[in-house]
């Protein structure tokens, strides 16, 4: 309270303005009010914005800070200065507005400045072109966020909200402020924890006289802002329909032009502003074109000299001159790409290039960008940019079997003995460590880690390989390679997958002095590599629309490969086309996704199966051909079924597979092929019979039947997608004849509402379903197998036994004993740990909630896409999940983390017996790992146990720069240095 308090009236009611001795008592209305009326109900919407301002400015003159305003009026001194703000930005709003209305009357500025009670030279400021860019971004958000309400009446603006939109906690403060000044409702929307009882809210956005019941009531349709985007951090503005370029504006180089050489290659004439990449050097795009069409592929700046007047783009294409740029009467027959259309013939504008434009790693939208024209006003960038430089890099820590079979025995087992020792080094630095219920849960954690390796036979990554995306190069020769981010000179393989053999390796000299490279890519380029067309036609017919590469040096590793010297049998390859060579009939059926994602499966285990067995050259280059009309047979309409006949397929699965119909019959093809199961759980100790409680005890995992057949079945009730059958569907499951229930089934397992019990088949070896990885392999009628089969088999059963030890000693390791007195001397660590566990535990009711919300969203987009490819589901099922999770507020605090720390008297008070073994589990199971992994490991003087250290060690010998081990051991490289400098 100030001292002169009993000068201050009520301020729901009346405000005195103190000005010496003189006092004046001046009305000044009630929250969202003035007067008896709601703001806004008088002719002048923002009359009570001046009435605020002129109070506001009478109490300055008065004598009054800012401070002593805002505490006669019953706020906060922030809230006050927002609203403030908010309000001249309103004023000024509506003055523009008005100004413009009457002078599109005919009023001169004489006219104008007497009806509003301005004076002509701030009339004069509003003619400026840019005057309503010096309104705030609040009151511009505000616009946004108002449509939103007004189109699905219910918004999320609670916590995060702001990181979505990539905008500033403040910024949306202020956005919100400005919204419940005009009447609209923020609630906060409870949600009740499951179990705990307690509640999170969601703060909630809603149109104006929604009372919190409503929007409690509509909790599951509270939607988040996702047409809104931010740019630079700070406006947010909605996603708009792609910009179209007039086609003049676009030169087609064809074949014969020698646009083949770049095809899918997309050059951008250098300093237009509406087609810059900004900070990027290269990036995948689409731009609209003509409104009917667009352009796909990698974009770069081009040779200014290459572009003729008035044209600004060069796209190059395979096609020949036959093919218009754009057919209007014949849209698909174009070089350009037809927009997506929706049911009713109309242009798609929510996906209009078929492509996500929205980046999954972060969240932010990257597809439009805007800039200012030469007037200083701002106009849409003509490009949708899907992904752009730095988005391609990935360092992967494994080696997939379909390249690393069809290589030198002695190189697979290199790299599988590699993953193994790395495993091994883990499992006993954790064996290691004192807490006996902690090595358990981590023990646990890593048999699950190295089973998975062992289902899925990755093997150990090759020193600095990484993911590269390709652009043309054609000053490049056919054995070298732009690859800064590669030593100048010495060599690389490239594969892409899907890999069909060694023939598709181009082995390249790295060469860092091209020119042309240094002008495309840059001296230093994140993630791209440039090569010519006939490298990227080796590479399975890769072009340069976005295709990647993995790129691995050679030095000191003997990768096989053909592709530079191919046998004649596989130079057919060279001049095939699918396209040309099997194009649809009329009235053909086209390829669906479903049947394109079997085929090349098959295809892929065939070729696998063909190379380990000894297949010639002939039979395999057969089998490859029919895999690249399978490859596009559904996206360009081919007639795959004449490529499976010519290339008699079904004569080579005979021989290679056991019969024309069988399917995988190597350890590689089989290890992950599905097999349908009889449904089973995990039988619970309390309930195993003595043998197998020992054989429990000795780490295997013993399972139990539920009764369910493997046969497709429907799902549970609870689940969602039982919500998308209709009254009839229900009916007929319920009592309909055995003839209409197995007609139903077999439509909803075809539509996606019908799941099926599968599991790989290397998963049932290493759950002790079968006896080991040696009963997978192929066997000659002699009962011999080939040596990659049996390298890949001694792995896995490698890494199963290995899983089976570490449960061995998790499930024998006991716990440290509950101490009541340690209870009493931690009492204070004690409560935080219960607290830590409450805080992360309170997460999973709502994950749950987000799971079942993002499902049901989900299997209604599926049901309504049925054409949808597994590409796009997969960002669509990440999607919905994401926005279900900020929906209801689902986010894992984890123990350990900066949110829910873990501190060190904590653990100290963990194992000295201050909490009971129970209680640790549960610390446990919602922990940051890495943190408990930090305080449970024995304390050394490297920081680094010391089988880690001796695998880095070795390592490092065999050519692996220290970010790679750094990453293959899971630590971080300073402690790798650190490590080595100290040992």
């Amino acid at each position: 309270m100030y001292p002169d308090d009993e000068n201050v009236y009520n301020p729901e009611l009346t405000m005195e303005v103190i000005s010496g001795h003189k006092r004046t008592l001046a009305h000044y209305g009630t929250p969202r009010h003035s007067g008896r009326y709601p703001w806004g109900s008088g002719d002048n919407p923002y009359q009570r914005n001046a009435d605020f301002v002129g109070q506001v400015r009478k109490m300055r003159d008065g004598g009054m800070g800012d401070t002593q305003i805002a505490y006669s009026m019953g706020m906060k001194t922030s809230d006050f200065r927002k609203k403030l703000a908010n309000a001249n930005n309103e004023i000024r709003a509506y003055e523009v507005a008005e100004y413009n209305r009457l002078r599109d009357k005919g009023l001169s500025r004489s006219a104008i400045a007497r009806r509003m009670g301005i004076n002509e030279s701030t009339l004069r400021g509003y003619e400026k072109k840019d005057v309503e860019q010096r309104m705030t971004r609040s009151a511009r958000n505000a616009e946004y966020l108002k449509k939103q309400v007004e189109e699905h009446g219910f918004i999320d603006v609670g916590a995060g909200v702001e990181h979505y939109l990539n905008i500033t906690k403040h910024s949306l403060g202020n956005t919100l402020d400005i919204l419940k000044q005009q009447g609209y409702e923020v609630h906060d929307v409870y949600f009740e924890q499951l179990g705990t009882g307690k509640r999170t809210t969601v703060k909630t956005l809603c149109r104006p006289g929604t009372t919190w019941a409503e929007a409690a009531k509509n909790k599951a349709n509270i939607h988040l802002p996702v047409e809104l985007y931010s740019e630079d951090g700070e406006e947010i503005r909605p996603i708009e329909h792609p910009k179209n370029i007039d086609s003049r504006r676009v030169k087609v180089r064809y074949d014969e032009d020698g646009g083949t050489k770049k095809d899918g290659m997309i050059e951008l004439r250098p300093g237009v502003e509406d087609l810059s990449l900004k900070d990027a050097r290269y990036a995948q795009v689409r731009i609209a074109v003509d409104g009917t069409h667009y352009i796909k592929g990698m974009a770069t700046y081009g040779d200014p000299k290459d572009f003729p007047p008035g044209c600004d783009i060069i796209f190059n294409t395979n096609k020949s001159k036959k093919v218009p740029m754009i057919n209007k009467d014949d849209p698909d027959h174009s070089v350009l790409k037809p927009m997506k259309r929706d049911k009713n013939g109309d242009i798609d504008y929510s996906n209009p290039f078929g492509a996500n434009i929205k980046d999954e790693d972060d969240g932010l939208i990257r597809a439009q960008r805007h800039y200012k024209d030469k007037n200083g006003k701002e106009q849409l960038s003509a490009l949708n940019i899907v992904s752009e430089e730095g988005t391609w890099s990935e360092w992967s820590r494994t080696l997939a079997s379909q390249f690393l079979s069809k290589q030198p025995v002695n190189l697979a087992k290199q790299q599988l003995d590699m993953a193994y020792k790395n495993a091994k080094a883990e499992f006993e630095e954790i064996a290691s460590y004192d807490n006996p219920t902690v090595r358990a849960k981590m023990l646990e954690d890593f048999a699950g880690r190295v089973e998975s390796d062992a289902v899925h036979l990755k093997a150990a990554a090759l020193p600095r390989q990484a993911t590269c995306v390709i652009l043309p190069l054609t000053s490049t020769s056919d054995t070298e390679i732009y690859a800064p981010q590669f030593r100048d000179g010495e060599q690389v393989a490239l594969v892409r997958f899907p890999h069909a053999g060694r023939f598709e390796i181009p082995i390249l000299t790295v060469n860092n002095s091209n020119r042309e490279g240094q002008r495309v890519l840059g001296t230093d380029p994140t993630d791209a590599v440039g090569i010519n067309k006939t490298v990227a036609d080796r590479l399975s017919g890769a072009d340069f629309d976005g295709d990647t590469v993995l790129v691995m040096p050679t030095t000191g590793v003997n990768i096989k490969a053909t592709a530079n010297n191919r046998p004649s049998a596989y130079k057919s390859l060279e001049d095939f086309d699918p396209k040309k060579l099997y194009p649809k009939y009329p009235g053909m059926r086209i390829m669906t996704d479903h049947e394109k994602g079997l085929e090349m499966g098959n295809v892929s285990n065939l070729i696998t199966d063909m190379t380990l067995k000894g297949a010639n050259d002939e039979e395999i280059c057969r089998a490859v051909k029919h895999s690249m009309v399978v490859i596009d047979a559904q996206k360009h309409e081919l007639n795959w079924k004449q490529s499976e006949q010519d290339f008699r397929i079904a004569e080579l699965k005979a021989r290679y597979q056991g019969g024309e119909r069988r399917g995988a019959s190597t350890l590689i093809s089989r290890s992950t092929s599905d097999e349908r199961i009889n449904e089973r759980k995990k039988k619970a100790p309390s309930k195993m019979s003595p043998d197998e409680y020992r054989r429990y005890l000795e780490g295997e995992d013993i399972w139990t039947l539920t009764g369910k057949d493997g046969t497709p079945r429907m799902r549970k009730v609870s689940d969602p997608n039982k919500k998308l059958l209709s009254k009839e569907e229900k009916k007929i499951l319920k009592s309909g004849t055995e003839q209409e229930k197995r007609e139903l089934r077999s439509q909803l397992f075809a539509d996606g509402r019908m799941v099926e019990s599968k599991a790989p088949v290397l998963e049932e070896v290493k759950k002790g379903l079968l006896y080991d990885a040696y009963d997978l392999m192929s066997r000659n009628s002699a009962g011999q197998t080939t040596r990659m089969e049996l390298a890949y088999a001694d792995f896995a059963n490698e890494m199963k036994d290995l899983a089976k030890e570490a449960r061995h000693v998790a499930r024998t390791s006991g716990d440290i004993p509950y101490d009541p007195k340690a209870r009493e001397k931690y009492r204070t660590e004690y409560e935080q740990l219960k607290a830590a566990i409450s805080t992360a535990e309170r997460n999973s009711p709502l994950e749950r909630q987000a799971q079942l919300i993002a499902n049901t969203k989900f299997a209604t987009i599926k049901y309504n896409n049925p054409d949808m490819d597994k590409e796009h589901l997969k960002r669509e099922k990440g999607r919905q999940l994401e926005n279900a999770r900020r929906l209801v507020g689902a986010k894992k605090k984890q123990i350990g983390t900066k949110d829910n720390p873990l501190t060190d008297r904590m653990w100290e008070a963990i194992s000295e017996g201050a909490i009971t073994p129970t209680m640790l589990r549960r610390v446990l199971l919602n922990a940051d790992m890495g943190r408990v992994r930090e305080l449970a490991m024995p304390k050394t003087s490297t920081g680094i146990s010391s089988a880690k250290l001796a695998r880095a060690k070795s390592m490092l010998k065999n050519g692996y720069s220290q970010q790679d081990v750094a990453d293959m051991l899971d630590i971080s490289r300073s402690k790798l240095e650190y490590a080595l400098k100290n040992d």
